[in-house]
């Protein structure tokens, strides 16, 4: 007869007890983790297949699906245990050896968890005479039935308003921008682990920063529990992304280069300079130089400048106009890394221009320059200003009641009654001023002897050139 009344015995073991995480009885592992188990059994009493089939093991990923593995879906029973675990492990070879006795052989098989998976182990065996096994012995090892392996960094994207990247960008650009404010919000997902943290870093440098510059970042802040933010300040900025999960691979993404500018640029307009002005504007008769000088901003959170217009308008009628700049650039067209999305450095910053107001096209007293600046994120800045163009000579008329002289002698007439002359000067609204037409008036008034005539008995005052000094003292009040 053959007695056997010795329960088989079972140690677990393994290689890997280091997890970087636990939760609960559940440890997680950044590398493969392989189990080593010893069934002690008699002899020629133990039986492979049932050591294999008291193996039960879960393998599922972070949804709780079975994982697949070469695009098949492993089969589970009703509690959600694998069907055939060597699916899971290849070459499945109990090693046995003898013992001292016969109840000392061992049998031995190694488990190599390879594939990323969150794993529920258990383990029985009943041996041929029916003995079951004592409890598991898995002294000293750390989350022997519960445990995840996954080598895998988990996966997000980083979405800054309509635009969304996945991934480290190799080539930083600034072509997105917003007059108002900036909403960025992160999604996150990992196959096998729970994620961890999600955290962001904004920075202004206008490079790419590389896992290695990333690694030594310490300012993180954390968004795990709600990954939304926004920027509303005038900014300039780039937002880095690390998402990090229970087994401690993590991932690096970024959103590509965003400017929040809600600052017009400030706009200059010099006109060259006159001596002559009307009402407080500066007068001119001839074409006029203006300089054109735009600042978008003197610190560096500037979208850039997207146009510069002007035009001239002459009594309310636009009579010039040009687009004196334009930045070949339309956002709705952007593409990551593309060529043609510009670097921060592409971005205008300033602009100065000369531009001539003409004189021919523009006689008037109300002419109008107006500049409009519109930057990248959409400001509209327009300034003006006002000058006065007069390139209209004046015209002057004489004419005498009394036309009808006594004789003529060398060009002068001999009157015997009194003369009265009319002077008509044409000139432009405004633009007449009395007393210099008065001062443009010049008279002699002298007797036979080529003396000036006396008035009052007091002979008029004269220039050194004869003129009469005042001529009121001749013709009384003068009124134009």
């Amino acid at each position: 007869v053959d007695i056997d009344i010795t329960k088989p015995t079972i140690d677990i073991s393994y290689d890997n007890n280091s997890p970087r995480k636990t939760v609960g009885n559940r440890g997680y592992y950044p590398a493969n983790r392989t189990a080593k188990i010893v069934i002690t059994e008699r002899t020629g009493h133990f039986e492979a297949d049932k050591a294999t089939a008291g193996i039960k093991i879960k393998a599922v990923d972070s949804k709780g699906e079975p994982i697949v593995i070469d695009k098949k879906k492993l089969e589970v029973d009703e509690d959600g245990y694998l069907k055939d675990i060597s699916k899971l492990f290849e070459n499945l070879e109990w090693i046995s050896n003898k013992g001292q006795t016969s109840d000392d052989a061992t049998h031995t098989l190694v488990l190599p968890y390879s594939y990323d998976a969150n794993y529920t182990f258990a383990i029985s065996y009943k041996d041929l005479a029916e003995n079951i096994n004592e409890e598991v012995d898995a002294a000293e090892q750390k989350t022997p039935y519960e445990f995840t392996v996954d080598k895998v960094d988990p996966t997000a994207t980083i979405t800054a308003n309509s635009k969304s990247w996945d991934k480290l960008l190799e080539v930083l650009t600034f072509g997105l921008f917003d007059g108002e404010k900036v909403d960025v919000s992160a999604t996150s997902d990992d196959v096998t682990s729970p994620i961890e943290s999600v955290k962001y870093y904004k920075t202004d440098a206008t490079s790419v920063l590389s896992d290695t510059d990333l690694d030594a970042v310490t300012s993180w802040t954390d968004i795990t529990e709600n990954p939304t933010f926004d920027i509303t300040e005038d900014e300039k900025f780039v937002v880095y992304l690390k998402v990090t999960d229970y087994a401690g691979n993590y991932l690096y993404i970024n959103a590509d280069g965003y400017i929040v500018d809600k600052t017009k640029a400030l706009v200059t307009l010099t006109p060259e300079a006159t001596e002559l002005s009307h009402n407080g504007i500066p007068l001119y008769n001839e074409d006029v130089d203006v300089l054109i000088n735009v600042v978008e901003k003197k610190d560096e959170s500037y979208s850039g400048i997207k146009e510069v217009k002007y035009w001239v308008t002459c009594d309310g009628i636009t009579t010039q106009e040009e687009v004196l700049y334009t930045f070949d650039y339309d956002m709705s067209n952007y593409v990551a890394e593309s060529e043609n999305v510009p670097a921060y450095s592409e971005l205008l910053h300033e602009f100065a221009k000369t531009v001539t107001i003409s004189s021919a096209a523009n006689n008037s007293c109300d002419v109008v320059l107006y500049v409009k600046v519109t930057d990248n994120a959409g400001n509209v800045a327009t300034e003006s200003k006002k000058v006065d163009i007069d390139i209209t000579d004046p015209t002057i008329s004489v004419k005498y009641d009394n036309n009808s002289h006594y004789n003529v002698v060398e060009d002068r007439g001999y009157y015997p009654a009194n003369r009265t002359a009319t002077i008509v000067i044409t000139e432009r609204t405004g633009h007449f001023e009395a007393d210099k037409a008065t001062a443009g008036i010049k008279v002699k008034a002298v007797d036979s002897k080529g003396n000036p005539i006396m008035i009052g008995g007091t002979p008029l005052e004269v220039d050194q050139d004869g003129n009469i000094v005042d001529i009121s003292k001749l013709f009384g009040a003068i009124s134009w």
